[in-house]
């Protein structure tokens, strides 16, 4: 049986993506029980100072290794991913990446399982040559239930900030109950996923890659390098050609319909209460406030601030 790696490289020529990931599950499950595999999580939260080139988002993250090295720069403290290993991001976490080749020779390859209380999803990445992480492709469950277990589970993984931990018993019993039980969920959800009866085709409202491009905003929504340039080159197509299908198919251009889903998600972060408006807009994928505060007035009609106010009883 081909391994992870190998499924992974293959994707390039239309490889299967569910069976990528339920080899990567296996692997790490294998490793788990072997008491080879290693979880780390950083020490630093919401406290930490979010850098240009950084992430941040409301719901947590599992990184698998799968090959080369993952360099994590989490305020001041650096955490590195060895292939095989896990990483879990606790949400409200600041957090820039960079990837590298590993010593073995292999292309860098990782999966990151991102839950939300709707659907988890895994987004398979590489690297370019100046370390800079590449979204390659995703799968997204949208199963509620199995979703906010997930969550629930990465929560839980989360309260371990401290050193990296062998999450076997011998080491951490905890982490390696947790972390097993995760892992384990998330490949019987792929099994059964794999032996249900194909499902009746729906037609797409619309063409398939303006389809997928609306689905490549939900997912990426909280990252700031999405643009038309980033959705095209996972399309394999040039932006031009998209902007031209987009605006075709919905009468708006991709940047604009970026922009409306982003002050959407702002406006449920402000309604949910909790965060600052700079951590709404790190969280919808904006790194300047000021522009944040110009995009959601010229969408929303009133300036955050104001729109914050308002939902105030």
């Amino acid at each position: 049986m081909a391994g992870a790696y190998e499924l992974f490289q293959g994707l390039e020529a239309g490889g299967d993506i569910a069976a990528a990931v339920r080899q990567a599950l296996r692997e790490q499950l294998a490793r788990l029980a072997a008491g080879k595999l290693v979880l780390r999580v950083p020490r630093v939260g919401a406290e930490a100072v979010l850098a240009a080139d950084a992430q941040y988002h409301v719901t947590p993250e599992l990184f698998l290794q799968l090959s080369g090295e993952e360099h994590f720069r989490c305020g001041m403290q650096a955490l590195t991913a060895r292939a095989g290993e896990c990483t879990l991001m606790p949400r409200l976490t600041p957090h820039a990446e960079r990837g590298v080749r590993g010593t073995d020779g292999r292309a860098f390859h990782f999966m990151v399982i991102c839950p939300t209380e709707q659907q988890v999803v895994f987004i398979l990445c590489g690297a370019a040559a100046d370390g800079t992480i590449q979204p390659q492709t995703h799968l997204d469950w949208r199963e509620p239930g199995l979703a906010q277990c997930v969550l629930r589970l990465c929560d839980a993984l989360a309260e371990r900030r401290g050193e990296p931990v062998a999450a076997v018993p011998e080491t951490d019993a905890g982490a390696g109950l947790l972390l097993g039980g995760l892992l384990q969920l998330l490949l019987q959800a792929a099994d059964e996923r794999d032996g249900r009866p194909a499902e009746v085709a729906v037609p797409p409202l619309l063409p398939d890659k303006v389809d997928r491009a609306c689905r490549l905003v939900s997912v990426h929504l909280a990252d700031p390098r999405l643009s038309l340039g980033m959705i095209a080159r996972i399309l394999k197509c040039s932006p031009a050609y998209l902007s031209h299908l987009f605006r075709t198919a919905t009468g708006r251009h991709l940047t604009e319909y970026i922009h409306r889903r982003r002050v959407e998600m702002a406006e449920q972060l402000i309604r949910r209460g909790g965060l600052a408006l700079k951590e709404v807009a790190w969280a919808c994928g904006f790194r300047n406030a000021a522009y944040f505060s110009r995009v959601f007035r010229r969408l929303n009609g009133r300036p955050p601030r104001l729109y914050r106010q308002s939902r105030r009883p």
